[in-house]
């Protein structure tokens, strides 16, 4: 039974994703901008990001199975499309003008938007889910393709590379697990408020706040060169 009111758990993992990208982002600019002395390149660093586009995705998967059950909303599905396809265009074409080397193809945004095309004509089928995620992991393991670095993908130093294999296995995970997420309710309190707030406003945060970071660093970079 399809459940539409809001869940309190799925607010908390995408606020919690918005908090942590927020952290990264910084943490990376203040490294890039030479203000802070961060190994970039430890486990810690390594892996964070990836936990934050896994929480992201997942909560991709669970928004799917809420739109698209118990019946496919195809006008949605294509409205979606259109949106994240538009500002992942505005993404690419931005990032290659400031970033040429660095330039982002194959983002975030770009994931998502292919991610939920696909996805959201599958929601309804669990057996293809499950062997969809048990063939990815396999597969990806198997060949070691552990570094992302597929033979039919241009090898682009992309400053946010997420192809949509391996990781639309994480939107598949997360429509399976729609149904136990969305049952999980209650009155929030402060801290759960914020996050959720943030959940509600993940695209925009998204879509902000690096401009906003590398802005504001920018100009006091700037400001103390000239001292």
């Amino acid at each position: 039974m399809k459940t539409t009111s809001r869940s309190l758990l799925l607010d908390t993992i995408r606020g919690v994703a918005v908090v942590l990208m927020l952290f990264f982002h910084f943490s990376y600019d203040l490294w890039l901008f030479k203000l802070a002395d961060i190994s970039i390149n430890n486990f810690f660093w390594f892996y964070l990001p990836r936990l934050i586009v896994f929480l992201f995705l997942f909560s991709v998967g669970v928004s799917l199975w809420t739109v698209h059950t118990p019946k496919r909303n195809d006008k949605k599905i294509w409205q979606r499309f259109f949106k994240l396809s538009g500002l992942a265009i505005v993404i690419s074409v931005s990032t290659y003008v400031m970033f040429p080397k660095t330039w982002i193809y194959l983002g975030t945004i770009h994931c998502i938007a292919l991610c939920s095309l696909i996805m959201s004509y599958l929601v309804p089928y669990r057996k293809i889910l499950i062997a969809l995620i048990i063939f990815i992991l396999a597969t990806y393991f198997a060949f070691d393709l552990t570094t992302s670095k597929l033979a039919f993908i241009p090898h682009v130093k992309s400053m946010d590379f997420i192809p949509v294999y391996p990781w639309i296995w994480v939107v598949a995970l997360g429509i399976l697990l729609a149904p136990l997420v969305m049952q999980v309710k209650g009155k929030p309190n402060p801290v759960l408020r914020i996050l959720s707030f943030l959940s509600r406003h993940s695209l925009k945060i998204y879509l902000l706040h690096q401009p906003l970071f590398y802005g504001v660093l920018w100009v006091i970079v700037a400001n103390s060169s000239t001292k």
